[in-house]
């Protein structure tokens, strides 16, 4: 099956939209995590920038990209070693995935393109 390049074009358009979203829903779990970690205990969102909880020290911005930095650390803190709650990563690949999914239920053509049959 051979796809001409005006349907390439279509299908890479839309995996980007999809892509983005996820990855601005990941930002907004992340954003999350702050609220969820900090608002119990009465912190400010604002300051101290992100820190590991148990040695204080400050999260470097590449050790702060949502589920991916998880990832690369292996769950640990990159100084005192301490794990990472599960939490962080869980909230943000659900946020990425909701936001994939209203993207993808509102905003993409090829929702109607699979699902909508064409009436005769």
């Amino acid at each position: 099956m051979q796809i001409d390049s005006s349907t390439f074009l279509n299908y890479l358009i839309i995996f980007l939209e999809l892509f983005s979203a996820f990855a601005i829903g990941a930002m907004i779990g992340s954003f999350l995590n702050v609220l969820i970690y900090r608002l119990p205990r009465k912190e400010s969102i604002l300051w101290p920038p992100s820190h590991c909880p148990n040695c204080n020290t400050r999260i470097k911005w590449y050790e702060n990209i949502p589920i991916l930095s998880y990832i690369l650390l292996k769950g640990k803190c990159s100084n005192c070693e301490k794990n990472i709650a599960l939490r962080y990563p869980i909230v943000e690949i659900l946020s990425g995935i909701i936001a994939l999914l209203i993207t993808f239920l509102l905003f993409t053509k090829l929702w109607d393109t699979i699902f909508i049959l064409p009436i005769k």
